[in-house]
């Protein structure tokens, strides 16, 4: 279960953007960011929840989508380390062509997850 890999971590969503095309919207990614963290910690505090959320996105009946919330563990959140990995591995498995595990530091802003993971 690639989800469970302790080389290279779970499989994480995350947001990356083009710094020219959110230059000057500060605000509103910052917005975005909390939006998203603040619900992520609500819905891994309630598994209840969780699992509706899993149902009406997915479509699938509670029962099932219980069970998925409850082995889907939320945050925590990507790090510069495991983007690295995952870089390797997918370069590896020829998801993606070329290795930028390299490139990563020059590239990672974590400003705005800083910002909302605050008190």
């Amino acid at each position: 279960d690639y989800s469970a890999s302790k080389a290279v971590g779970a499989e994480l969503g995350m947001l990356a953007a083009n710094k020219d095309k959110i230059a000057g919207k500060d605000a509103a990614v910052q917005l975005f960011v909390s939006a998203y963290v603040k619900e992520m910690k609500a819905l891994e505090a309630s598994p209840a929840a969780f699992g509706t959320a899993i149902q009406k996105l997915t479509g699938l009946d509670a029962e099932i989508s219980n069970r998925i919330a409850a082995t889907i563990k939320l945050g925590p959140v990507v790090t510069p380390d495991q983007l690295k990995r995952q870089a390797k591995a997918f370069n590896e498995l020829g998801v993606i062509t070329k290795d930028v595990s390299g490139e990563i530091d020059a590239a990672w802003n974590g400003s705005y997850l800083a910002k909302a993971l605050k008190p």
